[in-house]
């Protein structure tokens, strides 16, 4: 951190390189080597202040003060909160960004070091507001996750220059990037979050492949299709459908996700898991169905849950519809944030027509990874996979007609067909004809049909 005074030095974090890690380092090794430097740690949220601030909680050389509204701070921090005039004793103050800004105690300060967190989230006004504050600038962020949320009020802020719209929409991290020397820049490239399968998509869609996976999780121990780390549950073509908030939900979606849940927690009690959906109505449907499976805390919409991390994660995709209508879904940086939470499966849940349609640059290439490092598998997988834990399938009810639809389906299409079992001996999973599951029970590039579960018996794992 040899920087001079007026030098600004930008890092890109991708998921799981640490960067929360290379935060406190920094801090710790400036203070180290002179107790009486100041640093100036922000960030766009209250999180990941507070996630800082516990890291170095532990070193007796950092003196930290904190600059909020008790309120917003967790207890175990509360004994930094300053609210004194007198800000020299600290050698490092946190705060967020509007927050530090409009404090008055700071406004004849100078720190050495602003050490700026989650920067591309950061609009351009806030960071412009802090540099004032310092001598040198330290960014970390990554372009390649989510910008800056637009605020209501400034959806109507008229643009007539180009600058306007960096101010409204942009970072200032992302708006500098390419205009920096490549010497003042940098990118981590060791991850340590996710399993090799999982960590090698996120690197070839979004890194150019340039990621170096060193994540130390062994394998979850599940049952057949989930006995790796990433699977896609297509779901073939499925009702969709809006609240009056003009929010999207698919019900089928949310029994899979139970099924597939319930699975995990019968075989792995102590697992954490995650359900992340692209919607907020799916959220809240997953929610009331997943009580008692999953807390609510951990089933989040994509953008709540940035920033965290799950050993398993189910991504629910939601949208279904014949004419390829994906909406805020066709974003690479939300569906890098989605599919780069999970340490040691992620399971994607969704119509992989839907999709690949709306979307074939992003999400043709997501699926092919799929199949080629883990398993494409259709809705019958998953029940099957039920059966051998012992718990009732949830999407296999859904699938089912009412009874008084049953006969009039009958006459129309004849008598209902169970599918062949698997060569294993598995069950065979009856579906009536005109049902909602129209998946197969497992597709593999062209080929579809039944996918006998390999006949080798399952070495017992150790449970976690």
């Amino acid at each position: 951190m040899g920087m001079r005074p007026g030098q600004l030095y930008l890092i890109q974090g991708p998921p799981g390189t640490g960067k929360t890690t290379a935060i406190v380092e920094s801090i710790r090794r400036i203070l180290g080597r002179n107790p009486n430097a100041s640093i100036l740690m922000s960030s766009h949220s209250n999180d990941a202040v507070d996630t800082g601030q516990e890291r170095l909680l532990g070193f007796s050389h950092v003196r930290q003060a904190r600059i909020a509204e008790p309120g917003k701070v967790p207890r175990r921090l509360r004994p930094t909160l300053v609210e004194s005039d007198d800000l020299e004793p600290f050698n490092l103050v946190a705060g967020t960004c509007n927050r530090l800004a409009i404090d008055s105690r700071l406004r004849f300060k100078v720190f050495d070091w602003l050490i700026l967190d989650e920067a591309n989230k950061v609009r351009a006004n806030e960071a412009l507001a802090l540099m004032p504050l310092a001598k040198r600038w330290v960014m970390i962020g990554d372009l390649k996750q989510l910008p800056p949320v637009m605020e209501e009020a400034a959806s109507t802020f008229k643009i007539e220059q180009p600058l306007d719209e960096v101010v409204r929409d942009d970072s200032f991290y992302g708006w500098i990037w390419d205009k920096v020397p490549t010497s003042s820049r940098i990118m981590l490239p060791r991850q340590y979050r996710m399993r090799e399968p999982i960590g090698r998509v996120v690197s070839d869609l979004f890194y150019e492949g340039k990621l170096i996976h060193e994540a130390p999780h062994p394998r979850m121990p599940l049952p057949w299709p989930f006995d790796r780390e990433l699977v896609w549950v297509d779901t073939g073509a499925q009702d969709e459908y809006r609240d009056a908030q003009r929010s999207v939900a698919n019900e089928f979606e949310v029994a899979l996700c139970k099924d597939i849940t319930s699975i995990i927690r019968r075989r792995v009690r102590k697992a954490h898991l995650a359900v992340i959906a692209m919607y907020n109505s799916q959220v809240n449907r997953l929610q009331g169905s997943l009580k008692g499976i999953v807390p609510p805390e951990d089933i989040e919409s994509v953008d709540a849950f940035e920033g965290r991390e799950s050993d398993a994660v189910i991504l629910s995709l939601v949208r279904s519809n014949e004419r390829a209508a994906i909406g805020f879904l066709n974003d690479p940086n939300r569906v890098n944030v989605a599919i780069s939470r999970a340490k040691k499966l992620l399971v994607i849940v969704g119509d992989s027509k839907t999709v690949i349609g709306g979307a074939p640059e992003l999400f043709g290439p997501l699926f092919e990874h799929c199949k080629e490092d883990g398993l494409v598998a259709g809705v019958g997988a998953v029940v099957t996979a039920c059966q051998r834990v012992g718990i009732r399938s949830q999407v296999q009810r859904l699938s089912r007609p009412h009874r008084g639809d049953r006969r009039t389906r009958r006459r129309r299409r004849g008598q209902r067909v169970p599918l062949e079992a698997g060569s294993n001996g598995e069950t065979p999973v009856s579906v009536e004809p005109g049902a909602d599951v129209e998946a197969p029970l497992y597709t593999n590039g062209s080929d579809t049909g039944v996918a006998p579960e390999p006949t080798a018996p399952e070495t017992p794992s150790p449970i976690e």
